[in-house]
């Protein structure tokens, strides 16, 4: 029998990172990822999906055993989990409705900003960007639904996550890539774990090397600036 790999997934899926696995199309760039690793290492995936605000603190606890669901690597973060190397780079990006483009740091003081509850991102717009407001949500949909509403003016995401989006949402675009926000996604697991993170970054670098990780990031993100 396989043995079984407990995976977190988030409940607001980062497409192109992953879909909604309840929808019935799991797919993108994580999952090819998964999928990989599973293979070499001769396991079954099994998935759980979390709130964001306690994914982290869940995989702390051992009721998964990595986190794969486009998780910033950080100095905090590495001070209770584990990562395995990088997998990919991204910066943090200032998304607007084009008949209000906000393309400078200057424009979005005293602005309604909007954005995903206990992210980066929201540290960067509290410490940073000074916001007349901000909308906080659990949800990708709901915050780029919001935003073509009007209900505020703009919000701050991944451009790795964003790029997808506005590509769904023609009325918005990425109109700014803030300064100094250069990121990196890896796999999070417990921080002992020293012998599953690394066969993984072995893994991880066999990818690279073998051309895989090239097919798979032309796959999904070719056409989105990171």
């Amino acid at each position: 029998m396989k043995s079984v790999l407990h995976v977190g997934l988030d409940h607001a899926a980062p497409v192109p990172l992953h879909t909604d696995i309840r929808s019935g199309q799991f797919e993108g760039f994580e999952v090819d990822l998964l999928q990989y690793i599973a293979q070499k290492l001769n396991c079954h995936l099994e998935y759980k999906i979390i709130l964001w605000k306690d994914i982290l603190e869940k995989l702390e606890q051992k009721e998964v055993d990595i986190v794969c669901s486009a998780v910033t690597v950080t100095e905090s973060r590495k001070k209770v989990l584990g990562f395995t190397n990088s997998y990919l780079d991204f910066h943090l990006g200032v998304v607007s409705r084009k008949d209000g483009l906000l393309d400078s740091i200057e424009k979005l003081s005293q602005k309604k900003a909007g954005v995903r509850i206990a992210t980066e991102a929201e540290d960067y717009i509290r410490q940073y960007l000074n916001p007349l407001s901000i909308y906080t949500s659990d949800s990708n949909d709901d915050l780029y639904t919001q935003l073509q509403t009007g209900a505020f003016d703009y919000l701050v995401d991944d451009t790795s996550i964003a790029g997808a989006f506005v590509e769904k949402h023609p009325t918005l675009s990425v109109s700014l890539i803030l300064p100094d926000t250069e990121s990196s996604y890896a796999i999070a697991l417990q921080k002992d774990n020293h012998s599953l993170r690394d066969t993984i970054n072995t893994i991880l670098d066999e990818l690279k090397q073998n051309g895989t990780y090239d097919m798979m990031y032309q796959r999904w993100f070719q056409n989105i600036l990171l």
